[in-house]
């Protein structure tokens, strides 16, 4: 016959300390991690950066971020750009995650939000208002439910052209002021046969362009005005589409 043998009490009790402390712990280093938004200007050109700071001395691997930047007239949004991506952070070090470039004049203001997360849940957030009036630059925090998730330019990129493709587009797509009720999500991939990747533009699951990398910044710029050319064309035709079909 067995014999149970019983667990101590107070080893149980340290068991349980333990696991307190271990815990507790890491929700300690996950509290040292802080999102920042930083800006500098030049004339009407406001440079956006997405920052992540560690305080804690353990470096901290697998973190997610989301940036969302606005560019609004009289309430009204005239761009929007939306970034995610994974990043890791050395102990008592901060990366900029994010670099974006906006012209702001008059009554427009940008504004940003900023999402640290790690296993999917937010662990540190910050956002920020950026007004240009008679030269005059305020800065005011903004509510979480202020956000608006439509007309989004989702990236998805691996390169370094990828990376300046997408800020070529966003740059463009600026320009135009046109507030589209869709999400543009440019995806790179490798290319077959070459070197180089493949870009690809997706408009509500539909392919609206693609293109081959080069190591060429005039040709990434016009094959950013080819796109957003080619976004705006189906736009037109979606808009017409969706008249045609009230009709009947």
């Amino acid at each position: 016959m067995m014999k149970l043998v019983k667990t101590p009490s107070f080893f149980v009790f340290i068991l349980i300390m333990s696991f307190q402390v271990v815990f507790s712990q890491n929700e300690n280093k996950l509290d040292s991690i802080k999102a920042q938004i930083k800006f500098s200007k030049k004339d009407n050109l406001i440079s956006i950066y997405g920052t992540a700071i560690n305080k804690s001395n353990t470096l901290q691997n697998e973190l997610g971020y989301t940036i969302l930047v606005l560019k609004k007239y009289r309430n009204k949004i005239k761009g929007k750009t939306l970034q995610s991506g994974k990043f890791s952070l050395m102990n008592n070090k901060s990366k900029i995650l994010s670099k974006h470039q906006v012209n702001i004049n008059g009554d427009e203001r940008i504004v940003v939000y900023l999402y640290l997360k790690k296993d999917e849940k937010t662990i540190a957030k910050d956002s920020l208002s950026i007004g240009s009036i008679e030269k005059r630059y305020s800065l005011n925090k903004i509510k979480e439910e202020d956000i608006e998730f439509s007309g989004l330019i989702i990236e998805n990129v691996m390169t370094k052209l990828g990376k300046d493709f997408y800020d070529y587009f966003n740059q463009v797509k600026m320009l135009s002021n046109i507030n589209y009720p869709f999400n543009m999500t440019i995806n790179e991939k490798p290319a077959l046969g070459g070197r180089n990747s493949e870009v690809n533009i997706i408009v509500n699951d539909n392919l609206v362009y693609r293109f081959r990398t080069r190591p060429n910044d005039e040709y990434l710029y016009a094959q950013a005005k080819i796109a957003n050319k080619q976004i705006y064309n189906y736009y037109v035709k979606r808009k017409i589409l969706r008249n045609k079909m009230k009709l009947y």
